[in-house]
């Protein structure tokens, strides 16, 4: 699937703890989550034997290659041994399931960005009204930067006129009857339960 989602001649991913796992070269040292990954892709062909020489060619143009993969076939991965292989192709199939989200991702954001530049918009943002002006602004101000009003319900102290990250007042204690207590005086419930105004046309049935 990689192969599908990646029509160039590599794979490159960059960035991943993942990356770790694998050594350049297949046999050298093990790579850091700074370096960039890269996997040669080379065209499938009706016979494996018939592999030799785009696979050759590939190695000797990229050395520091850990494995090939074959485009509609699968992948080639080489190690020390086979339990340094076997790790390197474990490590190689999750980055390979990780670049086709990052794959979908870069398009989606290209579209977005192609379906937000249409002529309209492109021609406010080149006559400098910027985009936080046009599309972050309500009656309340700009929604990057909300402002508390007076109906604003702290959820810490229960008080008015903040949100509860700018709380600096302490939580206020407020008991509640038991169990028993609620058996013994049903009456408390009400203190506990919010009152719910029933509507007219309910009341008759």
């Amino acid at each position: 699937m990689a192969t599908l989602l990646w029509p160039g001649e590599s794979f490159v991913i960059s960035h991943q703890e993942m990356i770790k796992g694998v050594r350049i070269g297949g046999n050298g040292t093990a790579m850091s989550y700074l370096d960039t990954l890269v996997v040669p892709i080379i065209e499938n062909t009706p016979h494996e034997e018939d592999l030799r020489d785009s696979m050759a060619e590939a190695m000797v143009k990229h050395p520091n290659a850990a494995a090939i993969l074959v485009r509609r076939h699968g992948v080639y991965v080489w190690g020390p041994d086979w339990e340094k292989a076997k790790t390197q192709a474990e490590c190689l199939d999750y980055l390979f399931e990780l670049g086709k989200p990052s794959r979908d991702l870069d398009q989606a954001t290209l579209t977005l960005n192609l379906i937000i530049a249409t002529p309209p918009v492109a021609a406010q943002i080149m006559s400098g009204i910027g985009s936080r002006r046009t599309f972050g602004t309500s009656s309340r101000g700009s929604t990057n930067n909300p402002r508390a009003t007076s109906s604003t319900v702290c959820q810490k102290c229960l008080q008015t006129g903040h949100f509860t990250y700018q709380c600096k007042f302490k939580r206020p204690y407020m008991s509640r009857p038991s169990r028993t207590q609620l058996l013994e005086k049903p009456e408390l419930l009400a203190k506990v339960q919010p009152q719910v105004e029933i509507p007219d046309e309910f009341k008759s049935k």
